[in-house]
């Protein structure tokens, strides 16, 4: 081979491997998910996606922007969306197995249904959310908001949502047996007909919460604040008062036996303390 050529083919053979190394390798292209024209990542903007039928399992999708999309048939097991914005989206028939939502925002979100046991939702926007009949057993929701979200007929079995924010939430027949809703503010939520039996509502905001025909026995409510509360029906046997402020109850039907009130302030306490047995009637 004359020299002149020889070079020639040297020298190309050396521009050859930085090229070949500057191109996407299998790797590179399998690594990146796509729907549609949604490149699914952490912080992707993709709001009113229609991302139904897709296999999004176990990627970071922290801070993404997905308002508003379709998650019908949606598999996302183990996927992380902390601090992601999902408000409006339709999460109904979704998979949503050890799928991370701390942080997020799931306003007006619709959950009916869904089994959420265990789910951290801690500080997460609920507000206005559907979530009648879901299962929340033992999920965390300390934090969270849930401002007129609709709980009716859901499970929070041993929930915790402390400091949570329930304000005219409905929680109509829900089972929160031993949930803990210590500093919760309830004012004006609708839990009628619901199950509190063991559940913590210490330092609780009960201002004009609706509790008709509610279960509370063994409940404790230590702290509590309650006023223009309705209890009509209600049960509390057996239920701990200690040191609540009480004013304006409305206490036609319940049932007080056992009821504990030291300490209470305001001027419905009175109205707390169960009814004496009658005077037995003096043999003639």
């Amino acid at each position: 081979m004359p020299p002149a050529v020889r070079a020639a083919f040297v020298l190309l053979l050396a521009l050859a491997i930085p090229l070949s190394a500057c191109l996407p390798g299998p790797s590179d292209t399998a690594s990146v998910k796509r729907v549609g024209s949604c490149e699914m990542k952490a912080g992707v903007e993709c709001s009113g996606a229609n991302l139904s039928n897709s296999d999004l399992s176990g990627l970071d999708l922290s801070k993404a922007n997905l308002s508003g999309a379709n998650f019908f048939r949606t598999n996302l097991t183990g996927t992380t969306l902390n601090a992601a914005n999902l408000s409006g989206a339709s999460l109904a028939g979704a998979t949503l197995s050890r799928t991370q939502l701390t942080g997020a925002n799931l306003s007006g979100v619709k959950l009916a249904g869904l089994d959420l046991t265990e789910f951290n939702l801690s500080g997460a926007n609920l507000s206005g959310a559907d979530l009648s009949g879901a299962k929340l057993v033992k999920a965390d929701l300390r934090e969270a908001t849930l401002t007129k979200a609709n709980l009716s007929g859901a499970d929070l079995t041993d929930a915790i949502l402390t400091g949570a924010t329930l304000t005219k939430a409905s929680l109509g027949g829900a089972t929160l047996v031993k949930t803990d809703l210590r500093a919760a503010n309830l004012s004006k939520a609708d839990l009628i007909a619901a199950t509190l039996t063991g559940a913590d509502l210490s330092d609780a905001n009960l201002t004009a919460t609706e509790l008709d025909n509610t279960t509370l026995d063994g409940a404790r409510l230590r702290g509590a604040y309650l006023q223009g509360t309705s209890l009509t029906g209600a049960s509390l046997e057996n239920a701990d008062l200690t040191g609540i402020y009480a004013d304006g109850l409305y206490l036609r039907g319940a049932r007080l036996k056992g009821l504990r009130a030291p300490g209470c302030e305001g001027p419905a306490c009175e109205a707390l303390s169960p009814s004496p047995p009658p005077a037995a009637t003096p043999p003639r």
